[in-house]
C-alpha cells in the first residue's frame, strides 16, 4: 500500500478565535472561509491563494458580533455570498447582510435547545434549514419577515447533529443526521421520510456526527462517533464502504466531506489530522496536519480552485490545504 502524501498548506492562521473554533465553511467560490466559535463571533477571511501574508495567515476581511449572546456552533454563506447565517447555544439563528455586517433576520423556534447546524437550502438559498438539540429540523422563507418556521421536521429521537448543504438543490429534499444513529432524507413537497439507521459494532446506535451529499446526489457520507465514515447509496441505503483510520473517541463532532467528481472521502480526526481516502478502496491517500496536534474541530471543502481543504482546531487555529491535482 502506498504511503499518503502530505497535503500543502495554502494559508493558515495562527490564532483565529479566542477558544475553540467550533466551525469553518468556505463560501459558494470557495476564495472566503469563515469561522464561528466560543467567542460568540462569526469571521469572514480571504482564503484566496496569494492573499495571504509573509507569515502565510489569512486575511480577515470582517467580524460579525453582537447578535449571539454564546457560544457559535455553525455558519454558512447562500449562495450569492450576500448573506450569512448563524446559529448556536443560545438557541438563536440570524441572517446577516454580509456587506453592512448586521443583522436582517432573527429566526426563533429552537426553544428546546441549541442549534447544531443550519444551512441555506433551494435555488438562490431560497430556505434556512436548522438543526438542533430539540429533535428537530426547521425551515425558514427567506423571502418572508416572520420569525417563525414555515415547516418543522420531526421524528427524530435524539438531537439533530446536521444537515446537510443543499444550496442551489432542491429545496423540498431536505437531508439530516442526528445522535439517535440516523439519516433522513424529507421530501417535504410530497410529505415523505427515507430513514437509514446505523449501528455500531455493539450493537448500538452509531451517533451521525456529519454528512456531506456527492456532487449529485447519488450517494452521501455519514461520520459516525463509532469512529467509522460509512459511504451509503442515497437511493436504497445500502453501505458501500467504510473508512477507518482517523481517531474518534466520541468527544468531537468529527466533520467529513466528498471531494470534486467525488473522489475522495476527508474525514476530520482527533489527533490533529485531515485523512483524505481513496471512495472506492478506502485506503488513505493523503494527510493533512501533523499526528498529536489539536482535535479538528471542524472541516469544509472547497471544489474551486482544484479543490481545497479547511480545518479548524479546538485551540483557535485553522490551515487551509491545497488537494493535489
Amino acid at each position: 500500500m502506498a504511503t499518503p502524501t502530505a497535503l500543502s498548506v495554502l494559508a493558515e492562521h495562527a490564532r483565529c478565535s479566542v477558544g475553540a473554533v467550533l466551525c469553518i465553511r468556505f463560501n459558494p467560490t470557495g476564495h472566503y472561509l469563515l469561522t464561528a466559535g466560543k467567542d460568540r463571533s462569526v469571521r469572514l477571511w480571504n482564503a484566496s491563494a496569494g492573499r495571504a501574508d509573509a507569515d502565510g495567515n489569512a486575511s480577515l476581511v470582517h467580524s460579525y458580533t453582537g447578535a449571539h449572546a454564546q457560544e457559535v456552533r455553525c455558519v454558512c454563506a447562500n449562495p450569492d455570498s450576500t448573506r450569512l447565517a448563524s446559529a448556536g447555544a443560545d438557541r438563536g439563528a440570524f441572517v446577516w447582510d454580509v456587506r453592512r455586517g448586521c443583522v436582517v433576520r432573527r429566526l426563533r423556534g429552537h426553544d428546546g435547545g441549541p442549534v447544531n447546524d443550519v444551512r441555506f437550502a433551494g435555488e438562490g438559498g431560497a430556505v434556512v434549514v436548522t438543526g438542533g438539540y430539540d429533535q428537530t429540523c426547521r425551515v425558514w422563507d427567506c423571502r418572508s419577515t416572520d420569525p417563525r418556521p414555515v415547516q418543522v421536521l420531526t421524528g427524530f429521537r435524539d438531537a439533530v447533529t446536521c444537515v446537510a448543504d443543499a444550496s442551489g438543490r432542491d429545496a423540498c429534499a431536505i437531508t439530516a443526521g442526528s445522535a439517535d444513529g440516523s439519516v433522513r432524507r424529507y421530501d417535504v413537497r410530497n410529505g415523505g421520510v427515507t430513514v437509514d439507521r446505523f449501528a455500531a459494532s455493539d450493537g448500538n446506535a452509531a451517533a451521525v456526527a456529519d454528512m456531506a451529499l456527492g456532487v449529485g446526489g447519488e450517494v452521501y457520507l455519514a461520520s459516525c462517533l463509532d469512529g467509522e465514515a460509512r459511504l451509503v447509496d442515497a437511493a436504497s441505503g445500502e453501505h458501500l464502504t467504510t473508512y477507518r483510520g482517523h481517531v474518534c473517541q466520541g468527544a468531537t463532532k468529527l466533520e467529513c466531506a466528498l471531494t470534486r467528481a467525488d473522489a475522495h472521502a476527508v474525514v476530520a480526526s482527533e489527533d490533529g489530522r485531515v485523512l483524505v481516502y481513496d471512495l472506492v478502496d478506502a485506503s488513505v491517500k493523503h494527510i493533512g496536519g501533523r499526528k498529536g496536534d489539536v482535535c479538528v474541530s471542524s472541516l469544509d471543502y472547497a471544489q474551486a480552485n482544484g479543490g481545497a481543504v479547511a480545518a479548524a482546531r479546538a485551540d483557535g487555529t485553522f490551515a487551509v490545504y491545497g488537494m493535489p491535482r
